[in-house]
């Protein structure tokens, strides 16, 4: 949330960005603070949401008309690990299983209570978003 987005022309130079692979990565930046690093004057609180939850499902609300879901799991997860030359990994017999279970179409609405991380700070608690992630396996 820094430098915070600022006019519906920048949103959309981003997407545009995003579709044309200038951009090659989508980084959820997750920053929880606590409550007391928040809940002062706009000037003085901390930066940052928590991401953690959210990542996947916002960008499919934001994204997937523009650029498609290929495109925003190849910038969340295939194009990080290929610029910092990290093997892909694979499902094959005799390889470590790393994957992510997801459902691009289910509606779901976030609840702090739900959430795994310590952090509640968020602008997406209690509003509906679209694609869950069910769980990731790396054994």
């Amino acid at each position: 949330m820094t430098p915070p987005f600022r006019t519906q022309q920048h949103k959309d130079d981003l997407i545009e960005a995003l579709k044309n692979n200038i951009i090659d990565v989508i980084s959820s930046d997750h920053s929880p603070w606590d409550v007391e690093e928040k809940q002062k004057e706009f000037d003085h609180a901390k930066f940052g949401i928590n991401t953690l939850e959210t990542t996947f499902s916002t960008a499919l609300d934001n994204l997937l008309e523009a650029t498609g879901l290929e495109s925003i799991i190849t910038k969340l997860s295939i194009n990080p690990r290929s610029i910092l030359q990290l093997d892909i990994p694979i499902l094959k017999t005799g390889f470590e299983a790393n994957f992510t279970l997801y459902n691009p179409t289910k509606k779901w609405t976030p609840s702090a209570n739900d959430w795994a991380s310590k952090s509640k700070n968020s602008p997406f608690i209690g509003k509906e978003l679209t694609g869950v992630v069910y769980q990731t396996i790396k054994h």
